[in-house]
């Protein structure tokens, strides 16, 4: 009797890893993989249920190439290249070496899942999707395993990746036949609640949760249907759904010689055996992978069209069920709390508990039906991104509309290919061959149709009115000031005297009080309180409470490298991220095809005017960038941010939140940034990372991890403030900071917002190619900050009165008031480099002359960014019209901020306004 775990599993092994190296016999190798996964008898599993599978990933991933003219078969040359899915960077495979060893080779992948003991063919499956890529890859350092492409005519998506979509997509099987949807969940709110914090493990406890909470979401939908159906985020690896599992998936038993023990203690002794060398902190690298929050607060699944509205409800339920669970194991020790400080009306409060957990999580979801073909287009064609105005003289380019790309993409297949080349495997009428017999080329489509229909439904915004249950008066939450607090008076009073800073210094400052989602932040993972998250992740106590030893505000403002009072926090987000997953920053069509093929298909394009044609968004982009995405989130980001003293409170793929010193943020910012476009940061020896080849980075990971690629950027905004500053005014700060950088400053852009003691505010920005940002680098390198010396300057370095001397002189220029100026660009260039030379020749005057003139030509290319007179503006701002962009300089205002930015953050013990 077959199983849809078994067709399932059949479908992930359908084609051997090496099939590009050996596509004469892929079939039969195939075969050997899924009889070593128990599957004996073909019978076992529905064979035509995973040859449609396989029909539709491939026809979504690929293209109707032509028959027999595109091909590239690696044996033959013993050469082949990977392209980058998003950046469309190409790799050499070594493939004469890996021929050479193809016996080896197959060893490696036959027998990298060997040795689990388990007759059950969903967790076979689970293992198989979860361990076999990456033992392969990690088994004899053959790291170029993963990234073996599954069409060497188009090799930008893995076969890993392929064979992945093609066994979610069997598991869409209704009564045989393939029935997908498209399943798209969100919860909210996210940052509001995350900035909701007084300390820095309240703010790491409230992305956890979050994060924590989307986990039981995603198993619900994956128990039923497969980890694999996650289209984003990518599962495979993280920390979190790992843990879900380790009481049922892990349970398993492995067989290594004489030892036996549990999967998930050698998942565990992987990972500190594999992070430890890398990593200087005390607390177990295990522990620290399974506690950094890196699920989003989204996803994108593919499951079967008959069950699609009953697992968004089934992951709804597990969501808010998990909530109730962990608010029952807060609520206990409160109760048991409040009956030792004799309080009375529990009752009441009891009741407003509940009633705040059921209103905190805003969850809303949508569900596309897979459709038939002209009504697919028909509602595609009446989304708003497709109706904008046309040029004149009709194009095909870059700048298509979805719907343009996709008809495009139609033609070319149907139409424009000569009808003797085309492959009539990929036709409904063998003779006609006019057009493609498989759904999966929709893929784009629906994909803009569930997000429609997600957002439209978000806006709605329905929500219930609030009626507090509990009847007396009370004062509201200190964090949030909405919800109000549980408990009275007398109750928070005890709080604070028996948790005070003399005992656990949970409960400090006289007059906050919060209510129950700001408890449950502070409470759920407090081992010696309410060990709730310790006994859910299996950790013991002293790894838990290891790994959990949240330096304070305080202590991260010690690692300032000029011993510095001030702290800073980095919010970073990815660039146009909607774009990317919507398929409108796709690569172009011919940059991600080899030599072969894009010799036929280029003349073809170029005939009908659309050589800059975009890719198509297909499932395999989706996948993969889901999983650059992941892999930055899992292996990049904390390493980078602890190399620099900080500490991360959030990853979720391209988004993080962190915590540093204020004199190492600026660097931890950059190699944030060229980590996730897949470059090599500034001083790579810093990191236990290498960025190997480029567009993928080499870690903990054991094998190379593909990253988002050059063409993804980022914005960063840096908070910057005296450690005693509020800790959720900074965080809102820096997320504030974030928009600027996209909004006022164009995007792939850095800015700042630093809060002096005094009450004076500093808001400035740059793009990441700016002039301003070697400038401060070279201010850092030449300021005096030797506090030993009385007058704060020392031999060969810049006097740390220079930015103030500077500032004084330019002030009545008014220079942020730029558009009332009279004054011509050049001669106003040329004043304020006058002032500059002065104040050089007193502030300066140690200065080797070589040193002067290098910052003096920083002071002038960055001068000259400040005065440009065309306004930076984000991507979908409007142009600014000739008269504004003429009269006005935008940026001037900003060329002092960095001599400021640069001397407020290393002031040194002196700096304590």
């Amino acid at each position: 009797m077959t199983s849809s775990w078994q067709t399932k599993l059949a479908a992930l092994l359908h084609d051997p890893p090496d099939k590009c190296l050996a596509i004469h016999d892929h079939e039969e190798s195939a075969r050997r993989f899924q009889v070593g996964a128990g599957l004996v008898e073909p019978d076992m599993f529905e064979q035509h249920v995973v040859k449609a599978a396989d029909h539709f990933a491939a026809a979504a991933d690929r293209f109707a190439f032509a028959k027999g003219k595109c091909a590239t078969i690696f044996r033959a040359s013993e050469s082949g290249k990977v392209i980058h899915p998003l950046s469309s960077t190409p790799y050499e495979l070594p493939v004469g070496k890996l021929l050479n060893q193809a016996g080896l080779v197959h060893d490696i992948l036959q027998g990298a899942i060997g040795g689990i003991d388990t007759d059950d063919p969903h967790k076979a499956f689970f293992l198989y999707w979860r361990r076999w890529l990456e033992n392969a890859a990690t088994a004899g350092q053959d790291f170029d395993l993963a990234l073996l492409p599954a069409d060497t005519r188009i090799p930008d998506h893995s076969i890993w990746i392929h064979n992945s979509a093609t066994s979610a997509l069997a598991g869409c099987a209704v009564d045989s036949v393939l029935r997908p949807a498209m399943l798209l969940f969100q919860l909210g709110p996210v940052q509001d609640f995350i900035a909701q914090a007084r300390s820095t493990r309240d703010l790491w406890s409230g992305s956890y949760l979050l994060s924590w909470l989307m986990g039981h979401a995603m198993k619900a939908v994956s128990d039923a249907v497969g980890p694999d159906a996650m289209i984003f985020p990518n599962l495979r690896g993280n920390g979190i759904f790992d843990a879900l599992h380790r009481e049922s998936m892990y349970a398993v038993t492995f067989n290594s010689g004489d030892k036996k023990q549990s999967l998930w203690e050698r998942i565990l002794h992987e990972k500190n055996d594999a992070v430890r060398s890398g990593m200087t902190a005390a607390a177990s690298p295990a522990a620290r992978w399974l506690t950094t929050p890196t699920l989003p607060n989204r996803f994108l699944a593919l499951v079967p069209a008959d069950r699609a509205e009953d697992l968004a409800q089934a992951a709804e339920k597990a969501l808010r069920d998990e909530l109730k669970r962990i608010g029952d194991a807060v609520w206990a020790w409160i109760d048991r709390e409040a009956q030792a400080a004799g309080c009375t009306g529990l009752e009441q409060w009891r009741k407003r508990w509940h009633a705040q957990i059921e209103a905190f999580p805003q969850i809303t979801w949508a569900v596309q039906p897979w459709l038939e073909r002209e009504e697919c287009l028909k509602h595609f064609a009446k989304l708003p991104v497709n109706q904008r105005q046309k040029p004149a003289k009709e194009t095909h380019g870059a700048d298509h509309t979805p719907l343009d790309l996709l008809n495009t993409v139609l033609a070319l297949a149907e139409q424009w290919l000569p009808q003797a080349d085309r492959d009539e495997r990929y036709y409904t009428d063998k003779e006609l061959k006019d057009r493609l017999n498989n759904p999966g080329i929709l893929w784009s489509a629906h994909y803009a149709l569930v997000d429609a229909k997600l957002a439209a439904r978000r806006n709605t915004r329905d929500f219930a009115a609030w009626n507090d249950p509990c009847p007396t008066s009370s004062i509201k939450d200190s964090l949030s000031g909405k919800e109000e607090v549980i408990g009275d008076e007398k109750f928070w009073d005890y709080l604070r005297e028996h948790y005070g800073k003399d005992n656990g210094n949970l409960f400090t400052t006289a007059g906050h009080s919060y209510g129950a989602m700001n408890l449950i932040k502070r409470l759920w993972c407090r081992d010696n309180i309410v060990p709730y998250l310790r006994d859910a992740l299996g950790l013991d106590s002293g790894d838990f409470q290891d790994v959990l030893k949240f330096d304070s505000v305080e202590d991260i403002a010690k690692g300032n490298q000029r011993h510095g009072k001030y702290v800073a926090v980095l919010a970073m987000d990815g660039d146009e991220m909607g774009k990317w997953v919507s398929g409108m920053n796709t690569p172009a069509f011919l940059d991600q095809l080899s030599e072969p093929a894009r010799r036929y298909l280029e003349p073809l394009l170029q005939a009908h005017h659309c050589a800059e044609l975009r890719r198509l968004l297909t499932p395999s982009y989706h996948l993969q960038f889901s999983e650059a995405l992941a892999n930055f989130a899992t292996w990049i980001a904390r390493p980078v941010v602890e190399a620099h003293d900080g500490q991360l409170i959030y990853a979720g793929g391209d988004d993080v939140l962190a915590m540093l010193p204020a004199d190492r943020a600026l660097a931890c910012a950059k190699a944030l940034r060229e980590l996730f476009r897949g470059k090599c940061p500034e001083e790579p020896s810093n990191y236990p990372l290498n960025v190997e080849p480029e567009g993928m980075v080499h870690g903990a990971a054991g094998y190379p991890l593909q990253m988002p690629g050059e063409r993804a950027e980022v914005s960063i905004g840096i908070a910057i403030g005296h450690f005693q500053a509020p800790l959720q005014m900074l965080v809102r700060e820096a997320q504030a900071a974030e928009h600027r950088a996209k909004h006022h400053y164009g995007r792939a852009a850095v800015a700042f917002s630093l809060y002096k003691r005094s009450g004076e505010i500093i808001q400035w920005g740059c793009k990441w190619t700016s002039a301003a940002l070697p400038l401060m680098t070279r201010l850092e390198q030449l300021s005096a900050r030797d506090d030993k010396n009385g007058n704060g300057s020392a031999a060969g370095q810049l006097s740390e009165r220079f930015p103030y001397a500077l500032a004084a002189l330019l002030a009545p220029y008014r220079l942020d008031k730029d558009k009332n100026l009279t004054i011509d660009r050049d001669t106003l260039c040329e004043i304020v480099m006058k002032e500059v030379d002065h104040v050089l020749s007193r502030q300066g005057a140690d200065l080797r002359p070589e040193d002067k003139m290098a910052l003096r030509q920083d002071m002038n290319d960055w001068l000259d960014e400040c005065a440009e007179t065309k306004p930076v503006q984000a991507a979908d701002q409007k142009p600014a019209t000739a008269a504004s962009a003429g009269a006005s300089l935008k940026h001037l205002g900003d060329f002092i901020q960095p001599f400021m930015t640069e001397t407020f953050i290393n002031r040194g013990t002196r700096g304590d306004e």
